[in-house]
């Protein structure tokens, strides 16, 4: 869908949510390439293969077999799936529930039409997907991360939020994360320059890890 200049990411996204409606959809940045792990790594899959290689590019009908899972898993009742990123080791098991993840959503419109006007869509300008998840997790709707499909993507590139993103936006609207959300959802573990290809041009910026197994812990009591 179009919208108006300079309304920012997180508004972006709310309008693709309204727009999507109670369909299943997904947002990818223009950027992702996908691949797919080798089952041999997963517990949930006997460790048996299902390739010669460690992992490949995905093809045509490992991207319909990506499709069909996380369809799968959204009629179980997950709102928002994710995919690892391709560099990191592999997991015990293919998929990781409850977990940080971001530049990829796969949504459950269904589910996200139960609570899209409660939700705080532009409570920050940046660390939007983390204040997405914990909107749905503080309520009981669970994520789900896929460690089989698997992807890969730039960090802080030209474009999107290119021309307005530096430390000090950085800094501060994570800080506005952390004074909703609470030190204990929203930890700031280090000070560190932007990671990725372009991360010098952001430079030293906080660093945050979340607790979304927590919040949806809390979420259970």
């Amino acid at each position: 869908m179009m919208t108006e200049n300079d309304i920012g990411i997180a508004k972006t996204r709310e309008l693709i949510c309204r727009d999507a409606g109670d369909t299943r959809f997904s947002m990818i940045d223009d950027d992702v390439v996908f691949s797919r792990r080798n089952q041999k790594y997963f517990k949930d899959f006997d460790n048996k293969p299902n390739m010669d290689v460690s992992k490949r590019l995905s093809d045509e009908v490992d991207l319909d077999e990506m499709y069909f899972t996380f369809n799968k898993w959204m009629d179980e009742g997950i709102i928002h799936i994710g995919n690892r990123r391709t560099p990191l080791p592999p997991m015990s098991k293919s998929f990781s529930d409850n977990i940080f993840f971001n530049s990829i959503h796969h949504f459950n419109g269904e589910l996200l039409s139960e609570i899209i006007d409660e939700i705080n869509w532009t409570r920050c300008k940046v660390g939007e997907d983390a204040n997405l998840m914990f909107e749905y997790l503080t309520r009981g709707y669970s994520n789900r991360r896929s460690d089989e499909f698997i992807a890969e993507w730039g960090s802080y590139q030209n474009g999107g939020c290119d021309d307005y993103r530096n430390s000090k936006l950085h800094n501060e609207e994570h800080k506005k994360l952390q004074d909703y959300w609470g030190k204990e959802f929203v930890i700031l573990r280090k000070k560190m320059i932007a990671q990725g290809k372009y991360g010098n041009k952001i430079g030293m910026i906080d660093e945050y890890t979340y607790k979304p197994k927590l919040a949806f812990k809390k979420s259970q009591t």
